[in-house]
């Protein structure tokens, strides 16, 4: 929950889970494959688990800092595939890229707005920041914006793995897709639309599949390698209340939505 805090949960034994103590101030979250767990908190702190199995003792805080000195919520967050990089994104736009190893961080330059999505890709070295305004695309080796596509009310973002698609969405529902192997212009494609606005979309580790969920409740995923405009989603179904998160299981055909109501779907 963003609004009372955080409890923490992971498998302990088949059947068994582990119930972690509250944490207040929770603003965004990120999981890693390797079990690195990111949280971001509302004085602009972040803190860096680690799972600690012996005598069910689950997750402990290995480190944390301040990623926002103006003590800015941490809006959003993401780790690169071998969670060994991070990237922070405040209400007040700052985007901040941190080696977990070395513990170095480098200042990227600033999103216009809230950063509502962070993405990490090919081996820690393209970055995507998105806001209400617009995404942007860095290149960590360089200093200053790779490329920017302007829109208007974006409400959520996600880049491949491979750093060769993104997809984002907006308030009106719309999920578009942009190719940049083909352009690095403005072009994209409509995939459609879903009922509210977009409030999640992730990528499968292939890049194959696109899911998005919306406000209204609504899930629907798409073939990236089949994509026209306005295609028709592979799959669409409903849930009670907001969908809150999305994730492909590791062989990528599956897709699980949480929602704000507790409901699990897969």
């Amino acid at each position: 929950s963003k609004v009372a805090g955080l409890y923490l949960c992971l498998p302990v034994a088949p059947g068994t889970s582990l119930l972690k103590t509250r944490y207040p101030g929770l603003a965004s979250l990120v999981v890693g494959s390797t079990g690195r767990v990111l949280t971001g908190y509302t004085d602009g702190v972040v803190k860096v688990w680690r799972q600690e199995m012996q005598n069910t003792s689950g997750l402990k805080i290995a480190s944390q800092f301040t990623a926002s000195e103006s003590r800015s919520s941490i809006s959003a967050l993401a780790l690169s595939s071998s969670s060994t990089c991070s990237l922070t994104g405040t209400s007040t736009g700052t985007v901040k890229f941190w080696d977990l190893e070395q513990g170095t961080t480098r200042v990227l330059p600033a999103a216009a707005g809230t950063v509502v999505s962070l993405g990490l890709a090919a081996q820690g070295r393209c970055v995507l920041a998105a806001s209400p305004s617009g995404f942007y695309l860095y290149d960590t080796r360089e200093t200053r914006k790779k490329s920017v596509a302007p829109m208007t009310m974006i409400t959520k973002a996600a880049m491949s793995l491979s750093g060769t698609l993104v997809a984002a969405g907006d308030s009106g529902g719309r999920v578009m897709l942009w190719d940049l192997r083909q352009s690095m212009s403005n072009t994209y494609r409509v995939l459609g639309n879903v009922p509210g606005s977009v409030s999640c979309l992730t990528f499968n580790r292939e890049g194959t599949m696109l899911a998005s969920g919306s406000s209204e409740g609504w899930v629907a995923a798409w073939r990236t390698s089949e994509l026209e405009d306005r295609s028709d989603p592979s799959v669409l179904t409903a849930s009670p209340s907001q969908v809150s998160s999305l994730s492909f299981t590791e062989c990528g055909s599956t897709v699980f939505a949480g929602s704000w109501g507790g409901r699990l779907s897969r």
